[in-house]
């Protein structure tokens, strides 16, 4: 499956988020994983998006010049790597309706469907608040949320109030393998469970019930990324498809 675009949120997300509002370039740090993630992800999509709320511009906590320095040293190190970074979005108030630029409505979103002809429900939004999860249900995205950042404070809220599509403990490590033109992905949460309940192969009956208080069904993670058959396969303990 390919996507229009993968959006993503930026602080707890792709780097560190360590005092709440980063007002210098030199407190901004990608997680070590981000760029083997995002290589990863490459292969879904061309268009990476980041969409990010930043209220302490209002505030006064955030300097729009250093907001533009952090956001040029991320320009940078994703044209390093050759990552299609389209471009990245902020939101500078605590405006909230439905259509503002601020998460969760979806003035971003919208912004760049207009720039750049994408259909949103045709794209991915990874992020670790619970108000990435509620754009991406408006919007009918594919969603991932991630336990990174403050993941593990909203996990309550996401789990009760959101429809997610994937819970991963630290942003799709798992491995991506492919099968002719099929695309097997499983991440890391795949990779937890099987570790949990001992060293042994894993099939679809024993990935059943609950994981970390989620309904976990391993269909809907194979169908999250290629069409599902019915059919025996196996998972093993790394959280490959043996397909």
């Amino acid at each position: 499956m390919k996507f229009d675009a993968i959006f993503l949120d930026r602080d707890g997300t792709i780097s560190h988020d360590p005092y709440g509002y980063i007002n210098d370039v030199k407190d901004y740090d990608f997680f070590d994983f981000t760029f083997e993630a995002l290589e990863l992800l490459h292969k879904y999509s061309d268009k990476f998006f980041i969409v990010t709320n930043q209220s302490g511009l209002s505030t006064g906590k955030i300097d729009i010049n250093n907001l533009e320095s952090i956001h040029s040293y991320i320009v940078d190190e994703f044209k390093k790597r050759n990552l299609p970074l389209k471009n990245i979005y902020f939101a500078d108030n605590y405006d909230e309706d439905y259509y503002s630029m601020r998460k969760p409505g979806i003035g971003m979103f919208q912004k760049a469907s207009e720039e750049f002809s994408i259909n949103l429900e045709k794209c991915l939004m990874i992020g670790d608040s619970i108000v990435d999860m509620q754009v991406g249900e408006r919007l009918k995205m594919k969603t991932i949320f991630l336990l990174t950042g403050m993941g593990n404070d909203y996990l309550n809220d996401v789990q009760s109030k959101c429809n997610v599509d994937l819970v991963s403990e630290n942003y799709l490590r798992g491995s991506v393998r492919d099968y002719s033109d099929e695309i097997s992905f499983s991440t890391k949460i795949l990779q937890d469970y099987a570790e949990s309940i001992g060293n042994r192969v894993l099939t679809v009956d024993d990935i059943s019930g609950e994981f970390n208080g989620f309904p976990f069904d391993v269909s809907k993670v194979i169908s999250f990324f290629t069409p599902y058959e019915s059919g025996d396969f196996d998972i093993n303990i790394y959280g490959n498809f043996d397909l």
